[in-house]
């Protein structure tokens, strides 16, 4: 079986923290949760953009394709 990267679970549980931790004091606490669930859903796309840019030295060139 396949095991979740201890980078996702750390940046999970830091987002759902923040939301715990505004969800009291928010004006839309509904959105703030859906917030929530669409930044851990897209997770995974920015671990890899970061390592991406991480392994360049910080510049991201964009690919022109011909």
């Amino acid at each position: 079986s396949a095991t979740i990267p201890t980078g996702f679970i750390l940046s999970a549980l830091n987002i759902l923290s923040h939301a715990d931790l505004h969800y009291k004091g928010s004006k839309n606490p509904r959105l703030l949760v859906e917030l929530a669930l669409v930044k851990i859903a897209h997770l995974t796309e920015a671990i890899q953009l970061a390592q991406v840019v991480s392994s360049s030295g910080g510049e991201l060139k964009k690919k022109v394709t011909t």
